[in-house]
């Protein structure tokens, strides 16, 4: 698999956890997706455990095929900055904008 493919399973992945606690459960998204994430790692741990060898080689391979830091460095920091910066409330950011420009420049 590529890295493009590893990033769109995983997103479609996210999305489909991500319904079915809109539709079915409704706790906070975040939790959700996390709960939904431990669950099904959970289940990749059982099949595991009841024969899946295949699964486990395909995994391996899988996980050493990545590179980690160009893949965290170059494809997914941007992506996890874009998503933190559309959390900012820019009524509080416009308060602290002396602050901030301070900072801004002192680093």
């Amino acid at each position: 698999m590529t890295l493009f493919e590893i990033v769109a399973t995983l997103l479609s992945l996210s999305a489909l956890f991500s319904y079915i606690n809109a539709r079915f459960i409704g706790l906070p998204t975040s939790i959700a997706v996390m709960a939904f994430s431990l669950v099904f790692s959970l289940v990749l741990v059982g099949i595991n455990y009841l024969g899946g060898q295949d699964l486990t080689r395909w995994a391996e391979q899988l996980i050493a095929q990545v590179d980690l830091s160009e893949t965290l460095l170059n494809g997914l920091l941007s992506f996890l900055l874009f998503a933190g910066a559309l959390h900012v409330n820019l009524d509080d950011l416009a308060d602290q904008k002396w602050l901030v420009a301070l900072l801004a420049t002192l680093a």
